[in-house]
């Protein structure tokens, strides 16, 4: 914890973080009035929002890598609530929400502890994956976009090349999953 909470304070660090946060919000946000400003606002409400997740124990840094990953998808889910943008995010309170069982071939047996602890490994996971993937995860079981949509969305060829990539997605996230539980499990 105060490894990330020095890298908060590091105005070089944060600097850098700014500018690819920027940078990361004007290509995802880029169809629907983006300004530079809104995503400065963005970011600083994700720092903000960044330290509570620190301080509550939401986020565990592994390193700078991981770090940068939770801070441009925390921005990104700023940005969306600052200015109403719908492209894909999920409120962090609606968790509750997914079909976990469908999701990860779960039986559905675990206890209400258990699936809660289960989405939240989940959800950490799926913001250390490298993009698309998050993306293409949400659109499919959070938003149920189809193929064609996801497709369309990030500009992909056509909606094989979607279906393709989501289940590969699937697999990274799937078989880390199972090893993080698993260890999780031993410990």
């Amino acid at each position: 914890m105060d490894k990330a909470l020095e890298l908060l304070q590091d105005k070089e660090f944060l600097t850098k973080q700014r500018s690819k946060v920027v940078g990361h919000l004007r290509k995802k946000i880029a169809k629907s009035g983006f300004t530079e400003e809104n995503a400065t606002d963005a970011f600083y409400q994700g720092i903000k929002e960044m330290h509570n997740a620190i301080l509550e124990g939401r986020f565990t840094m592994r390193d700078k890598n991981s770090f940068s990953k939770y801070l441009q998808t925390t921005c990104l889910n700023q940005y969306c609530k600052m200015f109403g943008e719908q492209w894909r995010i999920v409120p962090v309170d609606s968790k509750e929400e997914w079909s976990f069982p469908q999701f990860l071939g779960s039986t559905g047996d675990e206890s209400p502890k258990q699936h809660e602890a289960d989405l939240e490994l989940m959800e950490h996971i799926l913001m250390t994956l490298p993009e698309p993937c998050e993306t293409l995860i949400y659109g499919r079981f959070w938003n149920k976009f189809s193929a064609a949509e996801m497709a369309e969305r990030l500009e992909y060829k056509n909606s094989r090349v979607a279906i393709t990539t989501l289940s590969r997605c699937m697999k990274k996230l799937t078989k880390r999953f199972n090893k993080e539980r698993r260890l999780i499990d031993e410990y």
